[in-house]
């Protein structure tokens, strides 16, 4: 038997939960105190289950029964070639899933940045922080363009990113005089 963990049973469940939300190994090595190298050889144990797990409850429950029929049609090693191939399949998808969730990371945060200028500004401020306040909405929603397009293919509607003129409209609103 090994040495004893130095997290708890519930914050090994917290440190899981938290990964799968999209934090890093890193920050929760640091906050936790383990080794990132913990984390990652504790969870990728347990991680893989649960992301095939969590991508089959995804999909539609009748989409299995035709997978296994189709798959059950075939001869033993069209089998093996289809489930191969049905392996890398999901991990382009998982893939594909985790940059886009860096992305909506990043748009947040140049949202935040874009919204933290925008108070600084003074009234009748200068037109070039303006420009930066709108550079910055308009990166931040390209950022969060592939994870929109992701919630897009899994829904019937997906959010709308803010738009930049939306800032530049209430930045028009704090230049104008009292009661006007």
């Amino acid at each position: 038997m090994g040495r004893p963990s130095k997290l708890t049973t519930e914050q090994w469940r917290d440190v899981e939960m938290r990964l799968a939300a999209g934090e890093g190994v890193v920050d929760l090595a640091r906050e936790y105190g383990v080794s990132h190298a913990a984390i990652s050889h504790r969870v990728s144990n347990g991680g893989r289950a649960v992301r095939m797990a969590a991508q089959t409850v995804a999909e539609a429950a009748d989409t299995r029964e035709v997978a296994d029929a189709l798959i059950g049609a075939l001869e033993p090693y069209q089998r093996e070639m289809a489930m191969t191939l049905a392996d890398q399949l999901r991990g382009i998808s998982t893939d594909v899933a985790h940059a886009a969730a860096d992305g909506a990371r990043t748009g947040r945060r140049l949202h935040a940045l874009a919204r933290v200028q925008a108070e600084r500004m003074q009234v009748g401020g200068d037109i070039e922080e303006l420009r930066t306040v709108g550079a910055l909405a308009k990166i931040g929603n390209e950022a969060l363009s592939p994870a929109l397009a992701l919630l897009a293919a899994h829904r019937s509607e997906a959010p709308a990113p803010v738009e930049e003129i939306e800032i530049i409209r209430s930045y028009a609103q704090l230049k104008r005089p009292e009661g006007a």
